[in-house]
């Protein structure tokens, strides 16, 4: 994943101001910054569903700003994106609607059946597959989310505020998840959180978005140590997420 110079304006303030990212593959990024800096905007930029005003978007040597429908199309199986609410539809059971993405690429359905049913043990929720969205918990949820997002082993996976109403033993949970997605599954990951616990943990490399640019890039070892303000901001505003660093 790169982007190049991006920069996004909305009426009239700029929200990205040259921004250049690129994240290697099979790694995780985490990108942090207060809030209305630019972080979702930064994730719906890498997936094409919004263009940049300047700069480019690029996928494994695919340019994605700009690119033809058909492009953009065959570019976006190859990448999941969990959603801060999972985003489920709430009419449909777990198991529906982690079958999704098979169903659209017309997998048959015994198939289907049998890598959805899979998929849900591996995230833990081999008994919930006949619920709908409403009967299982916000953790549950995510974990639908996130299995509906990988059930295709995606080349790439966006992350948007995965852990955000979580309790700890929850949040633990997705990080191992998200860890497990780029370890197991070879995904490389973009994740924008606030949760810098969770950010230490899962992440490779820190970002910190500030005015519009990611210059602040750093492991999570140097970012812990780091004497940059915008770094001690966070870190300051919970001191003790920077000793809950775990292996």
């Amino acid at each position: 994943m790169r982007l190049k110079s991006v920069s996004k304006e909305f009426g009239g303030r700029a929200v990205l101001n040259g921004l250049d990212l690129e994240v290697p593959r099979g790694t995780n990024f985490v990108i942090m910054g207060h809030s209305g800096t630019g972080k979702s905007v930064t994730l719906k930029i890498m997936c094409g569903l919004l263009a940049p005003d300047a700069g480019e978007a690029w996928i494994d040597g695919v340019r994605i700003d700009g690119a033809a429908s058909r492009d953009l199309r065959r570019t976006r199986e190859r990448l999941g994106f969990v959603f801060q609410g999972a985003a489920l539809i709430a009419w449909l059971s777990a198991r529906d609607n982690v079958a999704l993405p098979l169903r659209e690429r017309g997998v048959a359905e015994p198939e289907v059946r049998r890598i959805v049913d899979e998929r849900l043990r591996e995230v833990g929720l081999a008994d919930i597959g006949d619920k709908v969205p409403t009967e299982i918990s916000g953790g549950m949820r995510k974990r639908v989310g996130f299995a509906r997002a990988t059930i295709l082993r995606p080349a790439l996976v966006l992350y948007d505020e995965p852990t955000t109403g979580l309790d700890p033993v929850t949040t633990r949970t997705i990080d191992d998840l998200i860890i497990d997605a780029r370890d197991r599954l070879g995904a490389t990951g973009v994740i924008v959180s606030h949760d810098i616990a969770s950010a230490l943990r899962v992440g490779d490399h820190i970002g910190m978005l500030h005015e519009g640019r990611l210059d602040i890039v750093l492991t999570p070892d140097e970012f812990v140590a780091s004497s940059h303000p915008v770094v001690r901001s966070f870190l300051d505003a919970a001191p003790a997420a920077a000793g809950r660093r775990s292996p």
